[in-house]
């Protein structure tokens, strides 16, 4: 049961689109989860806390100033190089999923575990076999993201032996979602790298990345080169 509380009711005053420093737009709204304030940008959360009167800090401390006055509604990053720049809120809140701020909306059916469908993919899929991987903890792990104990875990994938043997998928991600991998990106693509450097399937710098790991890229998606994926200079 969700309890709104004073608390939610006083941060709505803020919701809306905003300028970005990027350049770009976000949206701050109120979650009624745990009735803190949110700013969503690229499909991230970031809770920013109450600290004072129209003054909030984001996730890496970083002072926010919100001011509701008429004609210079918006918000200025108080420790940035450009302390007195107004963002603009410019636009009313727009409808967000709600399934972003709940793991599993179903999750008071409970928890249960099954192997993962295939899929064209070219990923073998199976169950977990062996004592090397304990099924009840995989088992726990998945009822406790559920439940909410690991808040905006959206994904866990495990594979043993080749095979995929453990794929959930939490909030509104499903198996057709694009994940934006941000800081994990590096580990994923030096692992690819690797693989592709082993298998010989990457022989020059100039090598299309889709070609070295012998996969397929979306229709939307213009195939990096090896050195644009050691470099990140150019991602999909």
């Amino acid at each position: 049961m969700v309890v709104l509380t004073p608390e939610y009711e006083r941060v709505r005053h803020y919701e809306g689109i905003y300028e970005d420093e990027g350049g770009g737009t976000l949206q701050i709204t109120a979650s009624p989860r745990d009735n803190v304030l949110v700013a969503v940008l690229d499909g991230a959360k970031y809770p920013l806390k109450t600290v004072g009167a129209d003054l909030f800090t984001n996730n890496t401390g970083q002072r926010v100033k919100f001011s509701l006055e008429t004609g210079h509604e918006g918000y200025r990053l108080l420790d940035s190089a450009e302390p007195g720049r107004l963002y603009r809120r410019i636009g009313a809140r727009t409808p967000l999923d709600e399934r972003i701020w709940y793991p599993r909306t179903h999750s008071r059916l409970g928890y249960k575990y099954a192997p993962p469908l295939p899929r064209d993919d070219g990923l073998p899929v199976g169950a977990v076999e062996g004592p090397l991987l304990d099924l009840t903890r995989l088992r726990e792990m998945g009822e406790a993201i559920a439940a909410g104990s690991y808040p905006d875990v959206h994904s866990v994938l495990v594979a043993q032996r080749g095979r995929l043997v453990f794929e959930e998928y939490f909030y509104e991600y499903d198996g057709k979602s694009r994940h934006a991998f941000r800081s994990a990106t590096k580990r994923v693509v030096s692992a690819l790298v690797g693989l592709a450097i082993a298998k010989r399937t990457a022989q020059r710098s100039s090598t299309a990345g889709a070609a070295a790991v012998r996969r397929r890229v979306s229709a939307d998606c213009t195939p990096d080169t090896m050195r644009n994926a050691v470099s990140r200079s150019k991602t999909c």
